[in-house]
Formats: structure tokens, C-alpha cells, sequence
């Protein structure tokens, strides 16, 4: 005997087995869905989180170069740029020679100290310019700072290479 129109065969309706049956592949979808959608997802989360780093990199740059350039231009401390080495953490101008004193009474110093989360191995100091030169009372310097950042996104980090150099510079007047 067959069962009622509408009915299978242990009473339930049709319509709902149908329902059950579209349930299971429905969920299977999603799961197929999000397999394909995740890596994107994730790749411009990590994107975001690349730029993040980079501002707050950069603003961490000119906090220190601004300091820099206010103790450059302080009495005579454009003339001191360097810590004597082996102290030197910061890369100094190949032309530091004369120009080199101990922490914290040099420029690299107030680099490294204010620029706070930068590695102090990937920055580096361009020799500070004064106009007129040499400074005088009313003259002012301009301290130039480089740093390279390294990228975490993989595909941003193939694109751009080893990193983005991010470059700050500051000018002070110099005060007697």
C-alpha cells in the first residue's frame, strides 16, 4: 500500500524532508563560501593593520625628529650629532667624525629616545644642514631622519619589497 499523497513513508510531510534535505547542503554552501571569502577577508585585515603600524610609525618618526631639531638647535648642539661609539645605535652620516659625543648630549639620542617603538637599527640620520653655514644666531638647522619599515601583510611585502622608508625632517632655529 502506498503511503498518502503528500506523506512519506513514516508519516512525515514531504515538504518537510525536502526542507531538511536543503538544510544540510545549504550549510555545506556556506561553509564553501567562507573557505573562499576568508583569505580576502584576512589579507586586507592584515593590510589594515600594515597601514596602522605605518602612521603610528610615522608619527613616532617626527616626534622624535621634531625633538632633534629643537636640541640641534639649541646653543651649539648642531654640532653634535652622534654617541661615541659603541653606544651608536642610530646609523650616523658617513661625515659624524669630529661630531660625535656621549649620551644623551648628541641628536641620535633624542631620535632614539623620543621615537618611541622604532627600531633604532633601521633608522638613520642624515647630517644636519645649517643655513646659513655655519650657524649663528640667526640661522636654523634641519635635521633629515629615514626609517625602514617592515611590512607584515605577505602580498604588500612582495609588492613593495624589503619595506616603506618613511623620511621625516624638521627645521629649528638656532638659538645662541
Amino acid at each position: 500500500m502506498d503511503p498518502p499523497k503528500g506523506l512519506l513513508a513514516a508519516g512525515v510531510p514531504r515538504d518537510r524532508s525536502v526542507a531538511a534535505a536543503h538544510g544540510r547542503f545549504s550549510r555545506g554552501q556556506a561553509v564553501v563560501e567562507l573557505a573562499l571569502v576568508l583569505p580576502f577577508v584576512l589579507l586586507v585585515t592584515l593590510g589594515v593593520v600594515d597601514v596602522a603600524r605605518l602612521f603610528s610609525a610615522y608619527v613616532a618618526l617626527n616626534d622624535g625628529v621634531r625633538e632633534a631639531a629643537l636640541f640641534a638647535g639649541d646653543g651649539d648642539g648642531y654640532t653634535k650629532w652622534c654617541a661615541i661609539p659603541p653606544a651608536d645605535v642610530i646609523a650616523c652620516p658617513a661625515e659624524s667624525a669630529g661630531h660625535e659625543f656621549p649620551n644623551p648630549d648628541n641628536i641620535a639620542y633624542q631620535i632614539q629616545f623620543d621615537a618611541v617603538g622604532l627600531d633604532p637599527a633601521r633608522v638613520t640620520m642624515v647630517a644636519p644642514v645649517c643655513v646659513p653655514d655655519p650657524c649663528g644666531g640667526t640661522g636654523s638647522v634641519t635635521v633629515v631622519v629615514s626609517y625602514r619599515f617592515a611590512l607584515v601583510t605577505p602580498i604588500l611585502s612582495q609588492v613593495l619589497g624589503d619595506g616603506v622608508t618613511i623620511t621625516a625632517s624638521t627645521t629649528a632655529k638656532v638659538l645662541p
